[in-house]
């Protein structure tokens, strides 16, 4: 058997998937699984796909390593969106994956995981989707430079602050980014894949300026516009002309006016 999708499991996991040496592909979304993280899968060393999403498992993200020796080394795609996972995201569970040459793709979306993102995220060269939507992390932006095949990256709605590395504006791949309703703070970087993303990717950040958000406010404003003087090197901003003309119309009118009625009298 290489591929699995599991319904209506309701508590524990079952203990018996950790005989399925051969899986491949093992979907338990949408099930009420009330459980910790399923290290017990980590003995197949064939599993290259894990979706968890949509259950109630809690507890923290990983698995310590006096538990199992596994290493998953063909994983590249796992998705624990939806659940209640709490703590911080253990390094060690992200250097355990060896299978930096496929993509990977992590999802992560409303399951709680408190804490800074691991700088060793920044390790995995193959990742092309991380999805980070609705969370409770904290801290900064770890670097992503090395994340050259990076195409799709989500975390808003988190609790993260500090800049916005200018490596983000280097990846060339990156089609999605999505930094609203954090904390960060100063001048959105200058990038092709950044400037093309929508205004709504970068709102809800109070210390972030800069296009595509807002425009520059850092730039002169345009000096309102003089009234320049017949001299050219005239400091005066009156048109003394404009003003003579007007004044030479309105004495010629007077005096005519008056002789009509001098005369009628």
């Amino acid at each position: 058997m290489s591929t699995l999708r599991i319904l209506n499991i309701k508590g524990q996991l079952p203990k018996s998937l950790a005989r399925c040496g051969r899986l491949r592909f093992v979907n338990l979304e949408e099930n009420q699984i009330i459980d910790t993280f399923p290290c017990l899968l980590k003995n197949i060393s064939t599993l290259s796909v894990l979706v968890l999403q949509s259950n109630n498992l809690y507890g923290g993200i990983g698995c310590p390593v006096v538990k199992t020796n596994g290493t998953w080394p063909v994983l590249h795609i796992r998705d624990l969106a939806y659940n209640n996972f709490n703590g911080e995201v253990p390094s060690f569970s992200l250097t355990s994956w060896q299978a930096m040459k496929t993509k990977i793709l992590v999802s992560c979306r409303k399951c709680f995981a408190s804490g800074p993102i691991p700088k060793d995220m920044g390790d995995l060269k193959s990742l092309y989707l991380l999805n980070l939507l609705s969370n409770t992390f904290t801290g900064e932006i770890p670097s992503f430079g090395n994340m050259r095949q990076l195409e799709y990256l989500d975390l808003s709605q988190n609790k993260m602050s500090g800049q916005i590395p200018q490596q983000l504006a280097k990846l060339n791949f990156l089609a999605f980014l999505d930094l609203s309703n954090n904390q960060f703070t100063g001048k959105i970087p200058v990038g092709t894949q950044i400037s093309t993303s929508p205004r709504d990717s970068f709102t809800g950040n109070k210390g972030l300026w800069g296009p595509p958000l807002m425009v520059d406010n850092k730039a002169r404003l345009s000096p309102p516009p003089t009234f320049k003087g017949s001299h050219p090197n005239s400091t005066n901003e009156i048109d003394w002309d404009l003003i003579s003309i007007e004044i030479g119309f309105t004495f010629g009118f007077a005096i005519a006016v008056g002789s009509l009625v001098f005369f009628k009298r």
